[in-house]
């Protein structure tokens, strides 16, 4: 997306910064034609599907993503996520955005998942997010299939991330 003529992308952040209440900083978006930059966060509720260390106390439940790829001490997929979403899109929708990345071969989830569901969005001054892996099966099909053709599907290249 970086590459996209005229449109922004997001940018990672320069440090890790946990706060319980908005989970993790893992990335920045200045939003077009502005000087105003929104910090976006990967937020506590990720905690539930983070196999691995994550601030606030929401309880772990399925799905999971794989152990050392998504939580407080592995960054580099919300990272990516985070810096792939064109925020841009986005910005005059109200109640938050469900985007799906799908991870080609690359499995992401405990139970062999290669699709990302990101839901979030702008609140106020800063974007939240928390994502979780998902299959192209049962209650997931049709969500997947409406976001391939209202603009909110992507692919993503996660291979070396999760390996």
């Amino acid at each position: 997306m970086s590459g996209s003529k005229g449109k922004k992308t997001a940018k990672s952040a320069v440090a890790y910064v946990p706060i319980a209440s908005f989970g993790i900083q893992v990335g920045t978006f200045t939003a077009p034609l502005s000087t105003v930059t929104y910090p976006i966060w990967c937020d506590e509720h990720q905690r539930k599907h983070s196999n691995g260390p994550w601030p606030g106390s929401t309880p772990s439940d399925k799905p999971l993503f794989k152990k050392n790829i998504f939580d407080s001490q592995h960054l580099a997929l919300p990272t990516l996520l985070a810096t792939s979403v064109p925020w841009a899109n986005f910005m005059t929708t109200i109640g938050g955005i469900d985007i799906i990345f799908d991870c080609g071969n690359s499995i992401v989830g405990t139970e062999g998942e290669t699709y990302i569901w990101l839901q979030g969005g702008f609140q106020k001054d800063k974007i939240i997010f928390h994502a979780y892996p998902v299959e192209d099966s049962g209650n997931q099909a049709k969500m997947i299939k409406n976001s391939k053709t209202s603009g909110r599907y992507f692919l993503i290249d996660v291979s070396a991330i999760v390996g």
